[in-house]
């Protein structure tokens, strides 16, 4: 892959960046919620939402809502009506993908393309809103979140104990860190996603026969992967994207980032505070 040697702006991704003028991912996070309640107020769609939440196991539920969007009410040109609210976040998709060189033009996940970002912002609000309940009344509860997130500065000292790697909150600015102790606060063990593959942590949790909740946090096209897998499996998911993709994978090197921590904190709900982080063994 051809990478960049110049580094980005602050908060500029490879492809997206849901960082506005304002500095903030908020203003995002609070069009993409509208923009799925204004879908969602078709009585149609309302329906298959809330079978889809009632069947997890059902994984084209979702997929069945995200076609019925696509025909019936006011949206029935959703793609348009996405790239008009949303491109302003993806304009660097088309320059990254003409850039990669042709022996990488197969991976799906660095040659996804914009409108597969567009519809896949949506579908990770309308995945959170199918799992968030039953994800916060799991007994077990557990978060991979990406290294990428690191305190860059910093000589990270994280060790495995348990599924994965877990922050030793070393540093008082790094964003694992201040996203470990929002998680334990509200009952969800963090775990630093590094070694493990995420097929084989799905079979060791299914085998358990908890009640299991997973929080994602990743790129836009590793989130909505992992996330897809999790449904697929029957395990409650709720996801946060990172603001940007600024990872080695993408840049050749790694660049600081961010994660909107006041949507994890949304997601997680005030009613989790009273479970305990429950360390998960592999």
């Amino acid at each position: 892959m051809t990478m960049n040697t110049v580094p980005p702006r602050p908060f500029e991704g490879k492809t997206y960046s849901l960082v506005g003028p304002d500095g903030s991912s908020d203003p995002y996070f609070q069009a993409i919620q509208v923009f799925a309640d204004s879908i969602l107020e078709d009585t149609k769609s309302k329906n298959i939402l809330d079978s889809a939440g009632d069947n997890s196991l059902c994984h084209n539920r979702l997929q069945s809502l995200l076609s019925t969007i696509q025909t019936v009410g006011n949206f029935s040109n959703l793609l348009p009506s996405l790239r008009t609210k949303f491109g302003s976040y993806t304009r660097n998709v088309q320059h990254h993908r003409e850039s990669l060189p042709f022996r990488m033009r197969w991976n799906k996940t660095i040659n996804m393309q914009e409108e597969r970002y567009l519809t896949a912002m949506l579908e990770i609000e309308l995945m959170n809103r199918i799992g968030v309940d039953r994800f916060r009344a799991a007994k077990v509860r557990a978060a991979l979140l990406p290294h990428c997130l690191r305190d860059l500065s910093a000589d990270c000292r994280s060790h495995v104990s348990g599924l994965d790697y877990v922050c030793k909150g070393c540093s008082a600015v790094c964003n694992v860190n201040k996203m470990s102790k929002i998680l334990r606060r509200h009952g969800v063990m963090p775990y630093i996603w590094m070694n493990r593959d995420l097929r084989g942590i799905l079979r060791g949790l299914l085998r358990r026969g908890q009640t299991v909740g997973i929080v994602g946090v990743a790129c836009i096209p590793e989130l909505i992967r992992g996330m897809r897998r999790c449904r697929k499996a029957g395990i409650p998911v709720i996801g946060v994207p990172l603001d940007a993709n600024r990872c080695r994978r993408w840049w050749g090197q790694f660049y600081p980032n961010t994660v909107n921590l006041g949507e994890l904190e949304r997601l997680l709900g005030a009613e989790t505070l009273l479970h305990a982080a429950v360390p998960i063994s592999p």
